[in-house]
């Protein structure tokens, strides 16, 4: 029988955050999962720390080191993953205690849903159901959800093209595929660390937003945002030709 999960940790030179991050994986008391170090700095430094985690005693921890591309090591672990179910978490994130096992009582049968639940951004949580409109605003927290081994076989990987934001292309892609169920849980995931690479922004993604809405969520979606994005751009027009402003 295959892991139900697959967790995997993309990571760049964040040893003082990855402990963390591990031991909130080992605290879980859930041995159904594999855990996925992707180093896309090949540090020495965070070799050693992965092969000091308590994950390794159970056999299911992995490293690999890469001097490689933050989403090229995503794409890859794709290719060595298990688990019927992916999940991604950043180092600095930390999983919520028995966040594992309250999730999979909530899972399909199938492998090709995209589950997802909640996180906590400071005091904050974050963010409830999604749908096709509000996912043309604002993004599923990639720590939040939980990816049906399948939905790769389906739509392939994450694109090269963003950077920072490839995960929010990849949900759009999701949202846009009817072979793909889509289920919320009321599941505080992970406690989300910010600041991370999203946070930088995304121009590549910026500049092709609308399309990617028109091409993955449609047509009506599309014209709904375009209204509202002209509607803000003129409101900030005027208020910058009006005197006083």
């Amino acid at each position: 029988m295959p892991l139900l999960f697959s967790v995997i940790l993309p990571v760049l030179h964040a040893d003082g955050k990855l402990g963390e991050t591990l031991d909130s994986v080992a605290s879980q008391a859930f041995e159904d999962l594999e855990v996925l170090v992707m180093d896309g700095g090949a540090s020495p430094s965070t070799e050693r720390l992965v092969q000091r985690s308590s994950l390794n005693e159970g056999g299911g921890l992995r490293y690999v080191g890469k001097p490689d591309q933050h989403l090229r090591c995503m794409n890859e672990a794709l290719d060595l993953a298990s688990g019927r179910y992916i999940y991604f978490i950043g180092a600095g994130d930390t999983l919520r205690p028995h966040a594992l096992a309250a999730v999979r009582d909530q899972l399909p049968t199938n492998d090709s849903s995209l589950v997802y639940g909640n996180v906590m951004r400071g005091a904050q949580i974050y963010d409830g159901p999604f749908d096709a409109w509000r996912l043309c605003h604002r993004n599923i927290c990639h720590q939040a959800a939980f990816y049906g081994r399948d939905i790769f076989q389906l739509l392939g990987r994450f694109s090269l093209s963003y950077p920072a934001c490839a995960d929010w292309e990849f949900n759009m892609r999701c949202y846009g595929d009817s072979r793909i169920p889509k289920r919320y849980i009321e599941t505080v995931v992970a406690d989300f660390e910010q600041g991370g690479l999203s946070s930088h922004g995304d121009p590549a993604f910026n500049r092709d937003h609308g399309r990617l809405i028109r091409r993955h969520l449609g047509l009506l979606p599309f014209l709904k945002w375009a209204m509202g994005v002209t509607k803000t751009r003129v409101i900030a027009r005027l208020r910058h030709e009006l005197p006083g402003k």
